[in-house]
């Protein structure tokens, strides 16, 4: 089984370890503890966690970013697509 660090699995995540360690107060993703400080991260939780999260899959041609957004031409003023 490998173990990632907290820099690692946040870095896997793209969120900063502070995100991270909310994340694991509000116990929305597993690690285990060796002895009182050091935590260790699954890679399948990380895998897991990104295919949730990280990787949404784009709607009507449009990307993540313009997915829910009614009027993509105000967030993105200066787009030419």
């Amino acid at each position: 089984m490998v173990g990632l660090t907290k820099a690692q699995m946040a870095a896997a995540l793209q969120i900063s370890v502070r995100c991270l360690d909310g994340m694991m107060f509000r116990k929305e993703i597993g690690f285990w503890r060796i002895g009182k400080r050091v935590v260790r991260f699954r890679i399948e939780d990380a895998v897991r966690r990104m295919n949730e999260t990280v990787l949404v899959p784009a709607r009507n041609g449009r990307g993540p970013a313009d997915a829910g957004n009614p009027n993509p031409e105000i967030r993105h003023p200066r787009r030419n697509d």
